[in-house]
């Protein structure tokens, strides 16, 4: 046999035998500490010789976790067994409970114990528990509305998250691959603007190689002495350039190798002016610097220049010996910006040693003007351009009316050399997109970076041949603000969709929440014994099944009733309802009650008299009076034996005041008589005289009779005592007899 077994229902669960073996004690201990208060033990003890060591312990940890405690003697289950459940389930332990646990000895399942606990009643099935009922805050109507809103609200936000998700990564994809073609379609742009000014270079060169000056390359001293009218002779003039050029020629012989020969054109053998080597750079001669015309000489340089304004500076570089061979620049740009060829020359200076390429872009400022300067490779040296950077790139002043995007030409060594924006060069400068952009293995490609806390997204395309990338980015706030505005509708969309919703529901809510209202009303009504309550089905869905389902209840429940009320005429009420409940078994079983016994003193005489109309009459208003001071204190009327009652107390409710209740009955029973005789009295009837007599002790209780017809009844040894004592009212000459087994039952309770 098991030693710890739960019983059929979860919430009882049985430890067994008393001395609990170390596993069952680690159990209980574990319930007591986990169920606490809603926790009771119940302790099945033989006798108080037969006390576990161990319950001292449980009792301590259930008095310290709040558990309850109740000790059951096996006297009292064998006794009544009814009045032991009934103070269990009385007790407040009880209905605070949610699971009992029962320590019962080894062989429980063999006697009276067996049957106790398996009519143990279940935590949270007592009538408190139902009295303890409270509705929820929330109508149906309400929790109809919440869940409604709930999955809607649900159902739309996964819809908008999920669209704008999968939306937001298809814009992305057409975002880059739109950014990645603008790039292209600039870098290209740019290739062939980088051809265009390669080649209108190398043709001005050429150009010039075959032609002669046929300009006057004029001074601005020279230009105010003919304006003053002080100038000398054209020979003269001519003899002094000739004497200029060869002090020049001399002075630059003279110069150790060291330093750099200053450069001639080789077309004119005029000076090319080469920067502080120069001549025309010496503190001793200011004027000379200003004295040589930007076209030098060249009719197709001059129209170059007016043709293409933003060219600033053209030269030619002699790369073996860093000299500058010729140089041309534009007089007007110059003028307008108050720059001079020393400041190229100074930026042919800083020129990276290294360019070598066949082309190689740098970026630079002359003076307040931004320029870029382009370096070409040439059979004769380099060819060294200097263009205005803020209006050169048609392309960039194209996509700059995009908008979103912005472009960027980057250098070989991450410089941003060329920005559709104003401030986009500093802000991009130093980013590592530029790192990421200039060490990618492949031409082109798309990038998500960060600058500045923004997040862009990025696409390049390099040049084919001059080294230089093109990158262009647009700021994913601005390029999302669609994807946003498209989540914000479908935000607005929602909002009406649960405000019609609500409506909807609302409306429907009432068809739903209006009839159960009213089938819980009418049940409260049922509840309070009023059987005839009439509501109808308003619709033929599941609620209007339910209504039509309460009503033939109801109905039931009328017949019931009235079964019941005609039943109750012949049997006592209570036995009548346990009945109908099915709550009275078939056979006998042991009980303890009080059974009462009364009979009236010369009534055969008194029948003799009268009409036996008047004698039923008679009997029923001695009756009525008699019964309901039987049931006033809880008794159950057995039957009528003639003008004889048999009652008895305990068989079916015991409870701890049964015997006294009967001895209570009887005394009323004598004062409601003495009334009964006034009334007679008037009535010309002769008073009446009754005994009583009460016995307690062990009865068999239950539905007695043949297969056609049964009783319930109670017999036994102590039923033929009560009446044998009831008989010996009339040789003591007594109205009401007890036995000494109610004396011990009832001693000090009532005075002789």
């Amino acid at each position: 046999m098991k030693t710890s077994q739960r019983n059929k229902a979860p919430q009882i669960r049985v430890f067994s035998p008393l001395d609990l073996q170390t596993e069952d004690f680690q159990s209980l201990a574990a319930l007591i500490r986990k169920k606490k208060k809603k926790l009771l033990i119940l302790a099945l003890l033989p006798d108080r010789s037969a006390v576990p060591s161990s319950l001292n312990s449980i009792r301590a940890m259930a008095e310290k976790r709040g558990s309850g405690l109740r000790v059951v003697w096996k006297k009292d289950a064998q006794n009544s067994q009814d009045g032991t459940l009934a103070a269990i389930q009385s007790s407040e332990e009880f209905r605070r409970a949610r699971e009992i646990a029962v320590i019962a000895p080894g062989d429980w399942q063999r006697n009276e114990l067996q049957s106790l606990v398996e009519r143990l009643p279940y935590p949270g099935q007592t009538d408190q528990h139902l009295s303890d009922f409270k509705p929820s805050r929330f109508s149906i109507r309400r929790k109809l509305l919440l869940i409604t809103g709930l999955i809607v609200s649900l159902s739309l936000t996964s819809m908008i998250l999920v669209a704008s998700y999968l939306f937001r990564n298809h814009s992305e994809t057409l975002i880059q691959g739109y950014n990645l073609s603008l790039a292209r379609l600039v870098a290209e742009s740019l290739d062939k603007d980088i051809q265009g000014i390669e080649y209108r270079c190398r043709a001005l060169l050429d150009r010039i190689a075959s032609e002669q000056p046929s300009l006057p390359i004029e001074t601005a001293v020279q230009e105010e002495e003919e304006v003053s009218g002080d100038s000398p002779d054209p020979d003269s003039q001519a003899n002094n350039r000739t004497k200029t050029s060869q002090a020049e020629s001399s002075d630059a012989e003279r110069r150790p190798d060291t330093q750099a020969k200053a450069p001639v054109d080789r077309q004119t053998n005029s000076p090319a002016h080469t920067g502080e080597n120069s001549t025309e750079n010496k503190p001793g001669n200011p004027e000379q610097q200003k004295r040589r015309a930007g076209h030098g000489g060249y009719e197709s340089v001059q129209r170059f220049f007016q043709e293409n304004n933003r060219y600033l500076y053209i030269a030619r570089l002699d790369t073996e010996k860093r000299e500058l061979v010729q140089e041309f620049y534009n007089d007007a740009f110059f003028r307008e910006y108050n720059l001079g060829p020393e400041n190229f020359r100074r930026l042919l200076e800083s020129w990276p040693g290294g360019a070598e390429s066949p082309l190689a872009v740098q970026s630079f400022s002359a003076g307040d003007v931004p320029a870029l300067g382009f370096s070409f490779s040439g059979s004769e040296g380099r060819i060294i351009v200097f263009l205005a950077a803020d209006d050169f790139f048609q392309s960039f002043r194209k996509a700059r009316q995009a908008g979103l995007f912005e472009i960027h030409l980057i250098s070989p060594d991450g410089q941003v050399l060329v920005s559709s924006d104003e401030d986009g060069t500093s802000r991009l400068q130093g980013n590592e997109i530029l790192k990421e952009v200039i060490g990618s293995p492949v031409d082109n490609g798309s990038r998500k970076y960060i600058n500045q806390g923004q997040e862009y997204l990025a696409s390049f395309q390099a040049l084919p041949n001059a080294g230089l990338t093109v990158l262009s980015h647009a700021q994913t706030g601005r390029v999302f603000e669609a994807v946003r505005r498209i989540e914000r509708q479908n935000l607005y969309l929602m909002g009406a969709v649960l405000a019609s919703a609500f409506l909807l529901v609302f409306l429907f809510a009432r068809t739903l929440s209006v009839p159960i209202v009213r089938l819980a009303r009418a049940t409260g009504a049922v509840g309070r014994g009023d059987y005839s309550v009439r509501i109808e089905p308003t619709t033929r869905d599941e609620i209007g099944q339910l209504t039509h389902s309460f009503l033939l209840m109801t109905r039931g429940l009328q017949e019931r009733e009235h079964i019941k009320e005609a039943f109750g005429k012949f049997v006592s009420p209570d036995i009548a309802e346990r009945a109908l409940r099915g709550e009275i078994k078939l056979g006998g079983e042991r009980r303890t009650g009080t059974v009462f016994f009364s009979d009236l003193r010369n009534f055969t005489g008194l029948s003799e008299k009268r009409q036996p109309e008047e004698v039923v009459d008679f009997l029923n208003r001695y009756f009525t009076v008699m019964v309901d001071c039987i049931q006033s204190h809880g008794g159950v009327v057995d039957k009528f034996i003639g003008d004889a009652i048999m009652a008895h107390w305990g068989t079916l409710a015991p409870s701890a005041t049964d015997t006294a209740d009967a001895i209570r009955a009887a005394l009323d029973m004598r004062q409601s008589l003495l009334v009964l005789n006034a009334e007679f009295e008037k009535e010309g009837v002769p008073p009446l005289r009754f005994g009583c007599g009460i016995n307690t002790g062990p009865v068999i209780a239950g539905q007695i009779g043949s297969e056609k017809r049964l009783e319930y009844t109670v017999i036994g040894d102590t039923v033929n005592l009560a009446s044998r004592i009831e008989y010996l009212n009339k040789l003591f000459g007594t109205d009401i007899l007890i036995s000494s087994y109610t004396m011990q039952q009832v001693r000090g309770l009532f005075e002789a």
